[in-house]
């Protein structure tokens, strides 16, 4: 188990002042409680001296309980985290005084670590629920593992501009893992159906995605839908059918008909 230790050296200010005055009205307020009864059962004290006496010995213990609880008669503390981990923040300073709920320090389990992904806006929606990530760390060659993808997040972060991608990362692969290492991963998305062409084959203007297809040595405009993209390919839904030559340089400009000679 984590723990942490309360510096006996430098103790809260004030506390242990008044847990002794607890402790000494406590103890007064309990004699006089035996006292008063003495008193009562020899006809020598009133009815109301003893419900006093009572009450007065009641609250005393009260205030002594609760500065126990809060640790005023200890002057080390030992907090022990309930599951083992690795601290990733401590958020209490020496001497400092915590109030109740306090979180005084995150630990990381290593059976449940999740690594953050970044992906452009326009590839995230395309990510799947329980999608496969292939991880490696570009530090430790050796370090390479499956996870799955347990959820995507439906904004856009405001720092990095990214969508971030939220991984699981297997037990056994997490014993590997030191917080903080810098992790490549590649994610494998559901198989689609279209035509692949260079990337460098899509235009685009105010009328949308188009590519130049050559037919008989002359050009025409067809408009595509891109169904995804890398940065040397494409993905196309629809638009072209197998077969078909397309440009891949000096398409811009070219107007429906123009003849053109191909290489």
């Amino acid at each position: 188990r984590s723990a942490a230790r309360v510096d006996p050296g430098r103790p809260w200010p004030g506390r242990p002042a008044q847990f002794e005055q607890a402790k000494s009205a406590a103890t007064f307020a309990a004699k006089d409680l035996a006292h008063t009864r003495e008193l009562f059962a020899e006809q020598l004290a009133t009815k109301s001296q003893l419900d006093a006496a009572t009450k007065a010995n009641a609250d005393a213990q009260a205030v002594l309980a609760q500065q126990q609880r809060i640790g005023a008669d200890r002057h080390v503390e030992v907090l022990h985290a309930p599951a083992a981990g690795v601290v990733t923040a401590v958020n209490a300073t020496l001497g400092q005084h915590l109030t109740a709920d306090t979180v005084v320090a995150s630990i990381g389990t290593r059976d449940k670590l999740i690594v953050n992904l970044g992906l452009e806006p326009e590839e995230a929606p395309g990510v799947a629920i329980g999608a496969r990530v292939a991880m490696h760390s570009p530090q430790n060659g050796q370090l390479a593992f499956d996870a799955d993808v347990i959820l995507v997040n439906a904004m856009v972060d405001p720092q990095s501009r990214l969508v971030d991608v939220v991984v699981r990362v297997p037990v056994e692969a997490a014993a590997q893992l030191i917080l903080g290492t810098t992790l490549i991963a590649r994610v494998f998305l559901p198989p689609q159906q279209g035509i692949v062409v260079p990337r460098d084959a899509l235009l685009a203007d105010e009328n949308g995605t188009y590519v130049v297809v050559v037919q008989k040595s002359v050009v025409h405009r067809r408009a595509v839908k891109i169904a995804f993209e890398t940065d040397e390919k494409a993905l196309i839904a629809s638009g072209l059918v197998d077969g078909e030559l397309v440009t891949v340089a000096g398409g811009v400009g070219l107007q429906d008909g123009t003849a053109v000679r191909t290489r």
